[in-house]
């Protein structure tokens, strides 16, 4: 894996190119957001022998590392957790697609995901 990543190609294959995440059982499209790896610190935790292709900590910092993720809709269930959200992690009420529509600005997301861990599947 070294030599390719010195020679700026990563191996992967593809089974059809859309603009998203797509099912292959059901159809089913998923909207998806590609954002950068700004810590590397967020790398250690995705390693070959959990099932990923490459030691993604190991890469060279020179470089850069993105994500590919679903999107998230900001939909809070209540008032009560719409209030929360926009007490503890910084949410602003929108109210447009949703009575409890919320939305996070890029920092309040930033600290999000530098914080807490997620099951990536």
């Amino acid at each position: 894996m070294k030599d390719t990543l010195n020679g700026g190609c990563v191996d992967i294959w593809l089974d059809e190119i859309v603009p998203c995440l797509k099912d292959i059982k059901t159809g089913e499209i998923k909207e998806t957001v590609v954002f950068k790896i700004e810590s590397r610190s967020f790398l250690r935790k995705f390693k070959e022998k959990d099932g990923w292709g490459i030691n993604w900590i190991n890469v060279p910092t020179e470089v850069e590392v993105y994500a590919l993720a679903l999107k998230v809709y900001g939909f809070a269930l209540n008032k009560e957790l719409l209030n929360h959200y926009i007490g503890v992690i910084g949410a602003s009420f929108l109210g447009i697609l949703h009575p409890f529509h919320f939305m996070l600005d890029k920092g309040a997301a930033q600290k999000l995901l530098e914080v807490y861990t997620y099951e990536w599947n």
